[in-house]
């Protein structure tokens, strides 16, 4: 997903990174995606401050509620 779609969904009004912190956590593999030329993109199941178990057990959670 375009990276300001995941910002907007990850973070309240004001208070997301800037786009070079974006960059930096993307190079070091803190947060997963793809920068395409100069458009960021972040992988949609990325959840900002939770580690992937806990994100892969809340997504099951889901797909099981539905």
């Amino acid at each position: 997903m375009k990276v300001r779609g995941w910002l907007a969904r990850e973070f309240v009004e004001g208070s997301a990174p800037s786009l070079p912190t974006i960059r930096r956590l993307l190079n070091e593999g803190e947060i997963k995606g793809r920068t395409v030329g100069t458009k960021i993109y972040i992988f949609e199941d990325q959840r900002f401050g939770v580690s992937q178990n806990v994100s892969n057990a809340v997504d099951k959670l889901i797909r099981m509620s539905k």
